[in-house]
């Protein structure tokens, strides 16, 4: 009887993974080729809305990092480039380098 139970298991298991498959292909589908869409951004703009994504320094230096933010962003906000532990790594010794790269 135990192999039975595990065989439905078997088959509850597959079929949800087909299910799942078939979900994730269907959003595919539904996703605007990236040829002819506009940017995130461009998109957000006519409802007054803003369509940004949190920036890291560190990364700026890649082209495909900054490729996509350009094409898709209209706002950014940084990672944590001016959170207080970065910004004051140590009481009275202050660092803006990486606050200044976003800016």
């Amino acid at each position: 009887m135990k192999g039975l139970h595990r065989l439905g298991r078997r088959r509850r298991t597959v079929m949800v993974g087909l299910s799942a498959a078939a979900v994730v292909a269907g959003v595919v589908t539904l996703l605007p080729s990236s040829a002819g869409a506009a940017a995130l951004g461009t998109q957000a703009a006519p409802s007054g809305r803003y369509f940004g994504t949190a920036v890291a320094a560190g990364k700026l230096g890649d082209s495909a990092y900054s490729t996509i933010l350009d094409r898709e962003f209209n706002m950014i906000t940084p990672e944590n480039e001016m959170k207080w532990d970065t910004t004051e790594p140590s009481r009275g010794n202050f660092n803006f380098g990486p606050a200044d790269q976003i800016v």
